[in-house]
């Protein structure tokens, strides 16, 4: 019986972490929105490859996703806002979820938890 392309394709997406790739590549894109999408893709990819890039988004990136969550600096943001600048920064089925009846998240725990949100999967040889 012959394979299912399509599962053997799903698998090869996984393995290689494509879908993550292709997310973040978005994500970046639509936070940078550049003039040239084209070349900023190229240059990303480029970056990716040359410096082994563990992750797109810098602390800088992060802390403005939460203070535009957070435009009174109150130094909180509700769980809701969490989820959406997760889905934001192509993050759809978080590694950590918060736990559940959290209500509000600081500053610090979502620097954190964004980071190792972000954070790719190590590079393998």
């Amino acid at each position: 019986m012959a394979k299912d392309p399509r599962a053997e394709a799903n698998a090869y997406l996984r393995a290689h972490g494509i879908k993550e790739l292709f997310a973040d590549l978005g994500a970046r894109l639509m936070f940078e929105r550049p003039k040239d999408p084209n070349a900023f893709l190229l240059e990303e990819l480029e970056r990716v490859q040359d410096s082994k890039v563990r992750g797109f988004f810098t602390d800088t990136d992060i802390a403005a996703c939460f203070a535009a969550l957070d435009p009174h600096d109150t130094g909180t943001i509700t769980a809701k806002q969490y989820a959406h600048a997760l889905k934001s920064m192509g993050v759809e089925a978080p590694k950590e979820p918060l736990d559940e009846g959290t209500e509000v998240v600081a500053k610090d725990d979502f620097m954190e938890r964004m980071k190792r949100e972000l954070a790719p999967p190590p590079l393998t040889a």
